[in-house]
């Protein structure tokens, strides 16, 4: 069964998935996140806090997600703490500190997400991706807006040590790059 799905003043700490989602997986309509925090929490391959597969709407607003990992040897580990396919994507408001994944998006990986808003002092810090895009892989985006955030310390090994972007339409105003490295020369 499809369902809406709101989490709410709720901490997910220490879970673990051996595919998908070590804290929460959700597929089709909404999903809100609200003053949460997601700690510690693996997966093998995808969203190593959070999945959310086809969804209509996704808002995370308030919240915390830090040392969360997707942790597979083969190029399938993405999202070290979040992985969104398809549907649009509002944050405000939310740090992501110390996420990993051995591929890509250390922080955040978004996947033919149609509208994407990150926005109201987010910050990403520390994240680091195992391939490309340190904090944040995006593909297939047809409108991404990152205003009023911060993006410090975040590394990949190959491309994009804050931000990878592919085939999308991203436009950044007010934000900062402080200390993002890429160690790999192509």
């Amino acid at each position: 069964m499809d369902t809406n799905l709101t989490l709410e003043n709720t901490e997910f700490v220490n879970n673990t998935s051996t595919a998908y989602g070590g804290a929460v997986f959700h597929a089709n309509q909404n999903l809100t996140i609200i003053n949460s925090t997601f700690s510690n929490n693996v997966a093998v391959e995808k969203g190593g806090a959070v999945v959310s597969q086809q969804p209509t709407m996704v808002t995370m607003k308030s919240s915390v997600f830090t040392d969360n990992s997707v942790t597979a040897k083969t190029n399938r580990a993405w999202g070290g703490a979040y992985y969104q396919l398809g549907g649009t994507l509002q944050i405000e408001s939310t740090d992501f500190s110390e996420n990993s994944s051995t591929d890509r998006g250390g922080a955040l990986f978004l996947l033919d997400v149609g509208i994407v808003e990150i926005s109201e002092q987010s910050s990403f810090t520390d994240n680091h991706a195992g391939l490309s895009g340190g904090a944040v892989y995006l593909s297939g985006s047809y409108e991404s807006r990152i205003e009023d955030t911060v993006f410090r310390g975040n590394s990949a090994a190959f491309r994009g040590g804050a931000i990878n972007a592919l085939e999308t339409n991203l436009t950044l105003e007010n934000t900062e790059f402080f200390n993002n490295t890429c160690t790999t020369k192509p």
